[in-house]
Parts: C-alpha cells; sequence; structure tokens
C-alpha cells in the first residue's frame, strides 16, 4: 500500500486523471485513497475480480488511455 500511497503522491500533482481501482482488498488502502486524495476517482470492488478489474477504470474514464 505505500508504494501505491508514494506514487499517487508524485501523480497528484499534475492534470492528468487519476483512477483507482480497489481489487476487493482490505489492508486500508481505500480509506488512505479517501483521506489523501480527493482528486482521484476511486473504484471499490468488493471482491477480488482479477485482471479483468481493470475495465471497471477504463469505463469511467474520460480521456484516452
Amino acid at each position: 500500500m505505500l508504494d501505491l500511497l508514494d506514487e499517487l503522491n508524485k501523480l497528484k500533482r499534475g492534470t492528468i486523471e487519476i483512477i483507482v481501482v480497489d481489487n476487493g482488498s482490505s489492508d486500508g488502502t481505500v480509506q488512505a485513497i479517501k483521506d489523501n486524495f480527493q482528486r482521484i476517482v476511486l473504484v471499490e470492488l468488493k471482491k477480488n475480480k482479477g485482471a479483468i478489474a481493470r475495465n471497471e477504470g477504463l469505463r469511467i474514464a474520460k480521456g484516452k488511455y
């Protein structure tokens, strides 16, 4: 989780759209993102969907990917 938060801190200074898909984690990642990154779009999945979870973020992305 700390690696993710470090990277999000670097990215939040820019103007790009940031979407994080949480794949059913239970380590406090969701709350840490909510508490520290208001501009980031967070998609919370209740259970781990594996690699296809990235599609949830792509569905709501406004830019090109």
